[in-house]
């Protein structure tokens, strides 16, 4: 169970990963130093899944050291998130994306409860990491509908007022036609 667990988790993560990416609109060449990074954090997935289960893996005398291996790894995740983050807050189209980016703060915040979770016994505040998670993606959804939703408002508004400008030409050259 634990497993399954925590091998979800870090796919949803390298998801929601590739997610940033797209809304960010970040070119993917190879040139660019942020694209080495990402590449490299999907490389280091296995890795990150050992470190997660260090009794499976390791004696028991290093499991508490593996423990602080996985939270360093833990750490390089929030730096990753962070910087995709910054990106998309100091993008242009901050309309769009705000609510996206209120959704990924969430996500990390509740991911740094999971995390914090692996050395108080798989608990904090009444809650297991697995509630943590969920509750993360949980918010996740709910915040990237509305931005769906308030593009869908925006391109509704768009077409109307292009309806309504065609509509004016329109009648400008029907009166025009009957001068």
């Amino acid at each position: 169970y634990y497993a399954i667990n925590s091998g979800v988790f870090w796919l949803s993560l390298l998801a929601y990963l590739n997610f940033l990416l797209v809304v960010i609109d970040l070119p993917r060449n190879r040139e660019t130093p942020l694209y080495h990074i990402i590449k490299k954090t999907y490389l280091i997935t296995p890795l990150y899944f050992v470190l997660r289960f260090p009794s499976f893996f390791f004696p028991a005398p290093y499991v508490a050291t593996i423990k602080a291996c996985g939270f360093i790894m833990d750490g390089y995740l929030f730096f990753i998130f962070g910087y995709l983050i910054y990106l998309l807050i100091t993008s242009k189209d901050k309309d769009l994306k705000i609510y996206v980016f209120i959704g990924s703060i969430l996500i990390v915040v509740f991911n740094v409860f999971t995390s914090i979770t692996y050395f108080t016994q798989e608990y904090l505040f009444g809650l297991s990491r697995v509630s943590f998670i969920a509750l993360g993606y949980f918010f996740d959804i709910i915040f990237f509908s509305l931005a769906i939703g308030w593009q869908m408002r925006e391109n509704t508004k768009a077409k109307y007022l292009a309806l309504a400008e065609l509509s004016n030409k329109n009648l400008a050259l029907e009166i025009e036609k009957k001068q």
